[in-house]
């Protein structure tokens, strides 16, 4: 990203999930995606940096990367922004799995609802929605400048899995095209794992090569 944006990650969650804060870095003004747990460390975080949060953006519904959703919204004031179709998950989470991972049952309730084409601005930035399922239905990237957040879509080194309630393969694969027509140049902030440029994805992703 530009330089004049605040970009830090923390790894949240009993699954490290990536969680980013974003910011406008003249008018300190930003965004938290994906915040899967650590609520607290990440409110602390906004604090230090002295930020105004306005949304939450999550790039899907499972629970390692909206579960302290709502206690983000609420120290910050922000908007929580989910695609529709992954309401009902984020809503009716699976609680058993919940509590083998060491959570409390939680239901996140998202205050709004993108979809394709959709821009959340903030500050200096924009942040151009994607919807791209496959990983989960309501999956969707999110498109800032010279960076996309790819949640569990797409990884450095794989993508996101299809085999949980909602996943198609053939959808990711869709998806999977689409990203892999984006720019060498072009820099991806991912669900789990280190960040990448494509041209390292177009070589060495095999889902990316093969597709």
């Amino acid at each position: 990203m530009a330089t004049a944006t605040i970009e830090q990650t923390l790894e949240v969650s009993p699954l490290g999930a990536n969680c980013y804060v974003l910011a406008c870095r003249v008018k300190r003004r930003g965004v938290v995606v994906d915040p899967g747990g650590d609520e607290e460390r990440i409110i602390d975080l906004v604090r230090q940096l002295g930020l105004d949060i306005e949304h939450v953006l999550l790039t899907h519904g499972h629970f390692d990367h909206c579960y302290g959703a709502p206690e983000v919204c609420e120290a910050t004031g922000a908007r929580l922004w989910l695609h529709e179709a992954d309401w009902e998950m984020a809503m009716n989470p699976d609680q058993l799995l919940m509590k083998v991972l060491g959570h409390e049952p939680r239901r996140v309730e998202p205050t709004d609802g993108y979809d394709e084409g959709d821009v959340i601005r903030v500050g200096a930035l924009a942040f151009e929605v994607w919807h791209t399922p496959g990983h989960s239905p309501g999956s969707v990237c999110l498109r800032c400048g010279d960076t996309v957040l790819t949640g569990d879509t797409l990884f450095a080194d794989g993508v996101g899995r299809t085999d949980l309630p909602g996943g198609d393969e053939e959808q990711l694969e869709e998806s999977l095209r689409r990203l892999s027509r984006l720019p060498d140049d072009m820099r991806i902030l991912p669900g789990h794992g280190p960040p990448a440029e494509m041209r390292y994805l177009k070589r060495f992703n095999p889902f990316l090569t093969e597709s």
